[in-house]
């Protein structure tokens, strides 16, 4: 996840930004930390060190970080001495060793010391009082914190404000502040929007660097103590974190841990190993936003209401024997409420149940004791049910529209998902239920052989803002497979005319076939009366008249017996096709093997893993302009017709079928900076005809590789020709002459040999190889390139379609030279005028997890993240990171922000970043307390293991693509392009959004084709305070720094990035000798590794190798 050239090289305390200490006695009041990893662990300049000669903090220049324009730096500061109120007594020596952790504070010493006159080679030395891990690490910086921060001029000693005195909290910790003790305050005042809450106790009045803790500060983890996802404070923070609406829960009597113990466990600590945290949203700061014109939009929710005083009985069930499956489950349920409608315990009642064990009614049942068990029989099951039926609570709606009218922060999630699944209940009677999917039925478009397309529709109980609950609908299509018999399917899978031409298939087809039907139900026929249901696994290598089980006997034994013989003998069936192979139901073990004739698949089975072909042919099938989406949505309400539904009527809700209308707004586009112009933006896109490069590259030599054997010699010169003179239009330099003849490969085994060819012959003046990709899509090859390029030999490489290389275009040349100028680390453009947080040392982040297809179950997941390293969010480092199949959550993200911190720290000369912005994509809203909980610990982590005071603030949003919000223009003038989607910039933090949380929906991109999908944002963490306005605006202005062309991107660069590079960390895994997880955990460790050292960059590879 680093870089490489020959071997990896990792952080240690060689690197030249790291510092060190002098050695030092520690004294024996002063117990010392001994943290074994903090003697070669880099810091950004801990309190107490030295710095490298150049590597001091500086000021940022306008527009560009002193990386880019270096400036003085003025004097050292002055420490401003304390006030009477602040002046402790004066300590015994306290002292640290070279290489030693910093020392705690002795019991009862006060916590500001009068500093010693220093001398002219030595810095002040601290005592320092226990904090515990949370307090550091884990939580958002108080609002208004009384952490002292740097002067933007540093210079002569300056006379910090002082902030008011600290209120004395309730149950002060053991670190608090006397009452009346002054506490400094940052130099710059807080506006109205971000008045400081009470300042924290536990600061001292001493004026430190920005980024420099005080000396020996150590935190402390309380080991019942679980870390809080929703804001834990930082250091010395008491009582309220910085992020709105979050309060934090503390156990202030717990004892703290020895000093001896805390440094091992800050080494040692694994990201959110004590357990899980509470998670507490952040809440809307203000109103909504005001920037930006407003626009009359339609959303696909439509309003519900619901009676207050309604109480909803909820049952707990469970069938014996035990039903595996959840629609047989369904269909056993559905046959006992029936058997009970007359004269049971179901009399007058329209119970409706969520497929598991959960059931819900509007009355309450008579049961004694609240709870019976009632024994029932089905046809076709050889043995009698036993219904067991407790009530387990009653659920009032009163707590869910006090939530939504802001009166209580309780979601009232249990009201909510009952009122989900009385929606769902009668499309479970009429539809094939897939999630939250409904199904009716084929469009009569082919998929494939024994493949068709179903339409559907999703739907979701959505709390608003609105002051009430909204149904969403949206439109779906899926891939299902045919309800025929097995026969005709393998005529249509095969093309054949008959079924008797089977007999003459070979074991390699029977295979390929088994590979289509494995997995699927198919349901019996042989029996009349009894239909069972079977799931496939495998396809018999013999026929029917061959095929041998063992049979069991009355005595226990078993006796081989023939397939054929068996059904003749058991049902008295002669098989009409006893030369065909036998289908294999699970369980394997109990050698169950049933003959084709016999099978029907059963209908309503969605095709899980689709070929690429089909993929696209869905796609195009599925995107539809925002009219004709819309007209198809009002169809399925009237479809559906929810106002007589009888279980909505039990229950006394009531549906509106008519779209909620809103007011959205138009962020306005930012103007793009080029070197002699500012293009803005209109709907989204931009043309840069005449515009030259922020920043450009400079080619000196270049070289082609082909795998297209019509793209000659004259037509690849003619390629090269064209794409140096679009070029240097763009001030860009590409050589006229190739620095060797163009080489010819065959197969992805050639890319290796041709690359490292090219690097022997030319060495690190090659700075680019264009690669000419065959005709035919090739994975494998392109892979290869990437694989061998960016990490073996530390070339970048450029793919070019073979038809574009034949056309020529100048807008395809254009686009070529973005994705090389961003590749060999130059800008292509920037915003004109960034928003205001970029006025300091920011870094942004963006982070994304991709799986494997839902039917594989041992490839690993990839994780990759990216982060800004320039003043204007265009240049990102990446990292990638390979973890166990499926998890979601990313592993080594404390290893890898640091990494990342640390690049930032060396490329803007010394810089440290004072915020950090985090988008974090492919997060569902289940998952949001635990990403937050692990990752959010692994930034500050990674902040915390560089220097014990830096703790930038930090912003955490999740970007959600995977969702059915639509928007649609009211007013055919709003209307924009051929699809009468929404405009570029389209923002709705009003009516559907979250009644009490700060989210928002921002539809960034032009909708070319289809209807426009506009990202949803859900801020989890925000230290930053920012408003909506602010956040909004930052948010919308990163879509447009995406380097592969000149539109904005639907979700914000880092983000796209990070996809990007997860989709290359397959490409680059493919390489190893295991490409798949093995099944031993003890095995498991070793292949992660192999694989994430195949991820490791060449050292040469210093631009967005992503782009």
């Amino acid at each position: 996840m680093g870089k490489k050239k020959g071997k990896k090289t990792g952080d240690s305390a060689q690197l030249p930004f790291a510092t060190t200490t002098a050695a030092t006695t520690p004294s024996t009041s002063a117990p010392t930390v001994v943290a074994a990893a903090q003697q070669t662990r880099p810091t950004l300049g801990a309190s107490g060190d030295q710095q490298p000669s150049g590597l001091q903090t500086t000021q940022q220049s306008r527009g560009l970080y002193p990386a880019q324009q270096p400036k003085e730096q003025g004097p050292a500061q002055k420490p401003k001495e304390p006030g009477p109120a602040q002046k402790p007594k004066e300590p015994g020596p306290t002292q640290r060793s070279k290489e030693l952790g910093p020392t705690q504070q002795p019991k009862g010493q006060a916590t500001v010391q009068k500093p010693k006159e220093p001398r002219p080679a030595q810095k002040l030395k601290e005592p320092v009082p226990t904090q515990r891990l949370k307090e550091l690490c884990l939580t958002q910086q108080p609002k208004g914190q009384a952490t002292v921060q740097k002067l933007e001029e540093p210079g002569p000693a300056q006379k910090l404000k002082e902030q008011r005195p600290a209120q004395k909290s309730k149950e002060p910790g053991p670190t608090q502040q006397p009452k009346g003790q002054a506490a400094v305050q940052k130099p710059k005042e807080p506006g109205p929007a971000q008045k400081p809450r009470e300042s924290d106790p536990t600061q001292r009045s001493k004026e430190p660097s920005p980024m420099q803790q005080p000396k020996g500060q150590v935190p402390v983890q309380q080991p019942d103590d679980p870390p809080s996802a929703s804001g834990v404070t930082r250091q010395g923070g008491h009582g309220k974190s910085k992020g709105r609406g979050r309060d934090i829960d503390r156990k202030r009597d717990a004892p703290a841990k020895r000093d001896s113990d805390v440094g091992k466990e800050i080494v040692k600590y694994p990201a959110g190993a004590s357990g899980e945290a509470v998670f507490k949203p952040v809440l809307r700061p203000d109103t909504g936003g005001t920037v930006g014109p407003k626009i009359k939009l339609l959303a696909n929710f439509f309003p519900m209401k619901f009676r207050e005083d309604v109480v909803v009985f909820h049952y707990d069930i469970n069938i014996e024997p035990d039903v595996k499956s959840k629609v047989r489950t369904r269909e056993v349920v559905n046959h006992f409420v029936k058997l009970q409608k007359a004269a049971g315990i179901f009399a007058n009642v329209f119970p409706v149940f969520d497929g598991r064990k959960n059931l819900y009614t509007a009355k309450k049942l008579p049961l004694r004791n609240n709870q019976d068990e009632i024994a029932f029989e089905m046809v076709g099951e050889r043995r009698p049910f036993t219904m067991k039926i407790q009530l387990a609570g009653e659920i009032p709606f009163r707590p869910l529209l006090a939530f939504l009218c802001g009166e209580s922060r309780e979601p009232a999630l249990e009201a909510i998902q009952a009122l989900d699944i009385i929606l769902r209940e009668m499309p479970n009677l009429r539809f094939v239920p897939v999630g939250r999917y409904f199904f009716t039925n084929s469009t009569g478009c082919s998929m494939g052989p024994g493949l068709d397309l179903w339409k559907g529709y999703y739907q979701s109980v959505r709390p608003t803002r609105w002051k009430t609950v909204m149904l969403q609908l949206d439109t779906s299509v899926r891939v299902f497979h045919k309800g025929q018999h097995v026969l005709d399917l393998i005529v249509e899978f095969f093309g054949l005319r008959h079924i008797d031409e089977a007999a003459s298939l070979r074991p390699a087809d029977w295979a390929a076939f088994a590979k289509h039907i494995k997995g699927l139900q198919v349901e019996t026929t042989h029996q009349v009366d009894i239909k069972r249901t079977y799931k496939i696994i495998e396809i018999s290598s013999k026929p029917a008249n061959e095929l041998t089980f063992p049979l069991n006997q009355p005595d226990g034994k078993s006796i081989p017996c023939i397939v054929s013989q068996y059904f003749k003998q058991q049902y008295n069936i002669d098989l009409r096709f006893p030369k065909l192979p036998c289908l294999q139901a699970q369980p394997k073990e109990k050698h169950r093997y049933i003959p084709m004739e016999f099978c029907i698949v059963k209908k309503g089975q969605q095709l899980k893993k689709l070929t690429d072909e089909m993929t696209a042919n869905m796609i195009r099938r599925s995107a539809v302009p925002a009219d004709e989406r819309q007209k198809l949505i009002n169809g399925v309400v009237q479809e559906l017709n929810l106002n007589k539904d009888i279980y909505m009527k039990e229950f006394g809700l009531e549906f509106s079928p008519h779209m909620i209308e809103l007011n959205g707004r138009v962020l306005p586009a930012p103007s793009m900076r080029y070197r002699n112009q500012n293009i803005t933006p209109r709907n989204g896109s931009w043309n840069m005809r005449s515009a030259q490069f922020y920043s450009s590259a400079q080619v000196e030599k270049m070289a082609v590789i082909s795998f297209d054997r019509r793209t000659n010699i004259p037509i690849i010169m003619n390629f090269v020709t064209s794409l140096s003179k679009a070029a240097r239009e763009l001030n860009m330099q590409l050589p006229l002459n190739l620095c060797d003849n163009v080489e010819y490969g065959n197969r992805a085994e050639d890319v290796r040999r041709l690359l490292s060819n090219l690097r022997r012959k030319h060495g690190p003046e090659l700075n680019l190889v264009i690669v000419i990709m065959p005709n035919f899509k090739s994975s494998e090859i392109y892979g290869t390139v990437k694989k061998v390029g960016d990490t073996e030999i530390g070339i970048p490489t450029q793919c070019v379609q073979p038809k574009n290389v034949l056309k020529n275009n100048q807008q395809t040349l254009v686009n070529i030279c973005m994705k090389i100028n961003s590749k060999l680390g130059e800008v292509n453009t920037i915003v004109a005028s960034p928003s205001v947080i970029f006025s300091k040392p920011v870094m942004i982040m963006g982070a994304d997890v991709t799986h494997p297809s839902p039917g594989d179950f041992s490839k690993p997941s990839i994780a990759a993240v990216t982060a800004s390293y320039d003043a204007m969010a265009f240049k990102y480092a990446a990292r990638i990171g390979i973890q166990e199949h499926r998890k979601e959550i990313i592993s080594d993200l404390s290893k890898i922000t640091r990494e990342l911190l640390l690049n930032f720290f060396k490329k803007t000369n010394g810089q440290k970043p004072k915020k950090i912005i985090f988008y974090r994509d492919g997060v569902s809203e289940g998952q949001f307390r635990e990403v937050l909980a692990y990752e959010l610990r692994a930034v500050q982590e990674a902040c915390y293991s560089l220097q014990k005071d830096f703790q930038p603030l930090i912003t955490f949003l999740v970007v959600q693509k995977r969702h059915h919000t639509r928007l649609f223009c009211k007013n055919d003038a709003d209307k924009q392009g051929r699809s009468g989607n929404v405009p570029a910039g389209t923002m709705v933090d009003e009516g559907i959004v979250h009644p009490v949380e700060f989210d928002f929906y921002l539809c960034s991109h032009e909708g070319i084709q289809g209807t426009s999908r506009p990202a949803h944002y859900h801020v989890l963490y925000d230290d930053n305070s920012f408003t909506s306005d602010e956040l909004q605006k930052l948010t919308y202005h990163l879509c447009h720094v995406y380097a592969r062309c000149t539109r904005s991107v639907s979700i914000p660069a880092p983000a796209y990035y990070a996809h990007h590079c997860a989709f290359r960390g397959r490409h680059y895994i493919d390489s190893c000798q295991t490409k798949d997880l093995p099944e031993r955990d003890s095995e498991i460790a070793r292949v992660l590794k192999q694989m994430n050292d195949a991820c490791i960059t060449h050292t040469d590879i210093t631009g967005m190798f992503f782009t």
